[in-house]
């Protein structure tokens, strides 16, 4: 790629990135009271579903803003809830 494309500042893993809006239907889902139901039954408890809003909020800063921040955090996250599904 060409150093004049606008993209040099992304990391490596920026493909592990979602779409923002799938991030919000995350959080819909999680919230809805069919999901809070089965989360009870399987779980025992509620989820919490904040991530979720945190992650979609830093998905639309990093869009509107290009913070490099905000998208690591996303990423970050992503890579320690691989890292944990994969011992469960």
């Amino acid at each position: 790629m060409a150093s004049g494309d606008g993209i040099d500042f992304l990391p490596k893993d920026v493909w592990l990135m979602r779409p923002c809006e799938v991030y919000k239907e995350e959080y819909n889902d999680c919230k809805k009271l069919l999901s809070r139901f089965y989360q009870y039954y399987v779980d025992g408890t509620k989820r919490d579903c904040s991530q979720w809003l945190i992650d979609f909020n830093n998905c639309i800063a990093f869009r509107k803003t290009k913070d490099p921040k905000a998208m690591v955090c996303c990423i970050i996250i992503i890579i320690n809830a691989m890292r944990l599904s994969m011992f469960n």
